[in-house]
């Protein structure tokens, strides 16, 4: 049965109903649970720690007085807006741009400072629709910056411009959208009918690049192809950018997100994190969130961050251990980090978070 979390992700049955018990498994039972996901070599969970110690032999130490916010496990952790339930999450070099959802009310688009000194907790409002925004692109082409959108005006695909203004409709199929993807070219996005889609940038007819797929995460790209997980299926697969066969990249016990990193796809998969190369194969296992289910996932040259229920985890792209930056967050879902800082959207307690030092 497929099973939409708030944020638009397919959650297998057997993850969504775990919650509050999948984080007090043991060790032996997050070893168990990387197993069943097909993934060999997952790392081991940092288990439990203070959310509000000072600091770790050798890591960071925060300063409350410094701050700004409050400190978790030795670094600045500073809420820079809140909003309904925000979900999806890119950045640009000065701003954070996120999506909201009112039931019953319907979706926005939020943009607000990535320095909480410049107007942080009070977000801009961008756009607004009669839809709950799934997904959240930034693309840069057409000589300027334009965001793409999900799901706010329904059940289709819409730009609006970085200052704000009139969304534009660029696809209203009446297949819902999962999630979305751009490069300088075009715009990807996957649906809940199993289909890949592409569009220019500049506009157009939509093309189908793949369909009769079980079920798809949100998609990633790179300069050649167009990947996405399969929750439902347990695979990763991938499709040329321009059309052409479907290849299978890897197989797992399930793929609920996934990020890109140079020529690996890093993915969760269940209670683990795990990657394989762009090219296939075997996929090897990251680290696990000490027993609780992998949900979103981002990246940088060096380390993998990625949510769990209620805590955000950072584990080297070349594998060792996970460890967990904070807790007590609710529901994280969208995550992303930039130079300094992660981010990530917090659906329960209704916030955009930063991190610092990430």
């Amino acid at each position: 049965m497929k099973t939409l979390d708030r944020f638009g992700r397919h959650v297998p049955a057997a993850i969504a109903a775990c919650a509050l018990a999948c984080s007090n498994a043991t060790p032996a039972e997050s070893a168990a649970n990387a197993v069943d996901a097909g993934i060999d070599g997952a790392g081991g969970g940092a288990g439990d720690v203070d959310a509000n110690e000072a600091g770790v032999e050798g890591g960071p130490v925060c300063s409350a007085d410094s701050c700004g916010g409050v400190c978790s496990r030795g670094r600045c952790l500073v809420t820079l807006a809140h909003a309904s339930s925000p979900a999806g999450l890119v950045l640009d070099s000065t701003r954070a741009y996120f999506t909201s959802c009112t039931p019953g009310e319907g979706g926005a688009v939020l943009s607000v400072p990535l320095a909480p000194g410049d107007g942080g907790g009070a977000p801009m409002t961008l756009a607004s629709g009669t839809g709950c925004p799934v997904g959240l692109a930034l693309g840069l082409a057409l000589g300027g910056a334009t965001l793409y959108v999900a799901g706010l005006t329904g059940g289709g695909i819409a730009t609006l411009p970085l200052a704000g203004g009139a969304a534009v409709g660029v696809d209203s199929s009446a297949d819902p959208p999962v999630g979305l993807a751009v490069d300088s070219a075009n715009v990807y996005w996957t649906t809940q009918g199993g289909a890949v889609m592409k569009l220019p940038v500049g506009g157009g007819t939509p093309v189908a690049l793949a369909t009769g797929q079980t079920s798809c995460t949100r998609p990633v790209v790179d300069a050649a192809n167009v990947y996405w997980g399969a929750p439902n299926g347990g695979t990763v697969k991938k499709v040329p950018l321009d059309g052409g066969p479907i290849t299978l990249v890897t197989t797992a016990g399930t793929v609920t997100d996934l990020a890109l990193a140079g020529s690996e796809i890093v993915f969760a998969s269940g209670y683990t994190l795990g990657k394989v190369g762009v090219d296939g194969g075997s996929p090897t296992g990251l680290g696990t969130a000490a027993g609780a289910p992998v949900l979103a996932v981002a990246v940088d040259d060096t380390s993998v961050y990625f949510t769990s229920y209620g805590s955000i985890w950072k584990v080297p792209l070349a594998g060792g251990e996970a460890v967990a930056l904070a807790d007590g967050q609710g529901a994280p879902s969208a995550i992303a980090v930039d130079a300094t800082s992660v981010y990530w959207t917090n659906g329960t307690g209704g916030q955009l978070v930063q991190l610092t030092p990430k």
